[in-house]
């Protein structure tokens, strides 16, 4: 297993909000002072930029984490900044990051006790030091959305991610559902679909839903015999009537941990398995992530992430899961936790 060296820890050269509040939240998890200031921050980005302040606040310039109101904008008024270049940018930097710990603070109210971290006097993100199943969900997801930082983990965070989000659909669907796992990843998992070439499992998912191929689909010459690929479907949710028939609620479901994934809800969508199965009603398209799209208001960040597919962030997977008695954090996962407490490095190194 990778260790903590395997961390980008640099600033984001991004203006995604999220992101920005995620990469404090992992400053947290790997220091060994086990939270971060809005001084270090600013520190931080300041050293990273070779001290050029406008370097600095070139990304910050166009984010805005909270929608434009008089109680949330926390740029200074122009008699408060100087007129001085350096100070000026200086301050608006500082504002910027006073405005990301708010943001932070909608976090922690949102999450509630979910949520790893606590803000003293709202200046400095600290880990808790007792965490609790769902906080080290939390934290699981925090990790598994940025791929890009903990490279070093990047297969096991995505395997882990699609136990995750099976765990959550089981949790959504309850009993009276049949939530199987259809993916090629996970080995251990127990699923009707056990074959591990693809063509023998779109045999098992056709038999199971009482479906027929599209006459214009040829299993044999469209599907080759060595693909053991999912054909971007991971998970299966229906409700068996007991009937025998096709027509019943069903969801065809992708887990993403990527940068790509608002182009993968394609991949589980009706229009894209019309191709190869006849539905007498259309499966609904599911998708799970690890990121948090949510603004300071717990509203989705931007309407324009939605490609017709039901969207299951980070609030709600820790919403369906947290609670559950019969829920833990599979062993990978929880020993990839122990290892960054065992590993952590210091701010000042």
């Amino acid at each position: 297993m990778a260790g903590i060296g395997f961390f980008d820890l640099n600033i984001p050269k991004t203006d995604d909000f999220n992101k920005w509040a995620d990469v404090v939240e992992i400053f947290c998890l790997v220091l060994e002072e086990g939270g971060i200031t809005k001084d270090e921050l600013f520190d931080r980005i300041f050293d990273e930029n070779a001290g050029d302040i406008g370097e600095s606040i070139q990304h910050f310039q166009e984010n805005e984490f909270f929608e434009e109101d008089e109680d949330t904008l926390l740029l200074p008024s122009p008699d408060d900044i100087s007129t001085n270049t350096e100070s000026r940018e200086r301050d608006i930097l500082k504002s910027k990051i006073d405005e990301l710990f708010l943001f932070l603070e909608s976090r922690c109210l949102f999450y509630q006790e979910h949520y790893p971290f606590s803000l003293a006097t709202g200046n400095q993100l600290k880990l808790k030091e007792e965490l609790t199943v769902s906080n080290e969900l939390y934290l699981s997801l925090l990790i598994c959305s940025n791929l890009d930082i903990a490279k070093g983990y990047l297969h096991d965070l995505t395997k882990e991610f699609e136990r995750i989000s099976l765990s959550t659909l089981k949790s959504v669907f309850g009993a009276t559902f049949q939530v199987e796992y259809f993916g090629a990843i996970l080995k251990d998992v127990h699923t009707r679909f056990d074959k591990n070439k693809l063509k023998d499992r779109l045999v098992q998912l056709r038999e199971s839903l009482k479906l027929n191929f599209n006459p214009n689909f040829n299993l044999d010459n469209e599907i080759s015999s060595q693909n053991t690929g999912d054909y971007g479907l991971d998970i299966i949710a229906w409700h068996e009537f007991g009937d025998g028939n096709s027509n019943t609620f069903l969801y065809f479901i992708q887990c993403a941990c990527g940068k790509e994934w608002v182009e993968k809800q394609l991949e589980s969508s009706a229009l894209r398995w019309e191709n190869i199965f006849i539905f007498t009603n259309k499966p609904v398209s599911i998708i799970l992530i690890p990121k948090s799209l949510r603004n300071n208001r717990n509203q989705w960040e931007s309407a324009l992430i939605f490609r017709g597919s039901v969207i299951i962030d980070r609030r709600r997977i820790v919403q369906s899961l947290s609670g559950k008695e019969d829920f833990k954090l599979h062993a990978a996962l929880r020993g990839i936790l122990k290892e960054i407490q065992e590993n952590k490095i210091s701010y000042f190194d």
